[in-house]
């Protein structure tokens, strides 16, 4: 009787454990995104806002591609040196660190997947982090000091 016990433990263990490897740590895109509007450089973008810890958490992980008029909207609740990585990303991107005023204080262009477990941090402290397609912020001519709007 106890070497079935043992058994069915064990198993029950198992089944608990692979149902938070594969479903409670892979709640990337569970919800449905919240979207903005803003213009940065003479372009229109549709923004993503990751808000919440765990929508910042994921970003644009798992996804197989970002079309060139969207970008995510990291929102952090405080300014500070948040780091940016490229854990499960398929593409590269152009991050951009805005200060409290959307007033882009640093870059990093063309980040490619590749360069995961590197975190990617600004010179200054940041408010809120832009993830833009690779190239976009080179196209724009972006640089520090522009600002970020907000359309009505």
């Amino acid at each position: 009787m106890s070497k079935y016990l043992g058994v069915l433990i064990f198993l029950v263990l198992a089944v608990v454990f692979a149902r938070h490897v594969f479903f409670d740590a892979n709640t990337c895109g569970a919800t449905l995104p919240t979207f903005a509007s803003l213009s940065l450089g003479g372009a229109f973008f549709d923004v993503e806002i990751a808000g919440t810890a765990e929508e910042r958490a994921c970003g644009l992980s798992r996804r197989a591609s970002l079309p060139k008029d969207r970008a995510m909207l990291f929102m952090f609740p405080e300014s500070g040196l948040h780091g940016i990585w490229m854990k499960d990303m398929h593409f590269p991107i152009d991050i951009l660190w805005l200060d409290k005023d959307l007033v882009v204080v640093d870059s990093a262009r063309d980040v490619s997947p590749d360069s995961y477990p590197t975190v990617f941090h600004p010179k200054r402290e940041a408010r809120y982090v832009l993830e833009l397609s690779a190239g976009a912020a080179d196209v724009l001519h972006l640089k520090e000091g522009d600002k970020v709007t907000i359309p009505n």
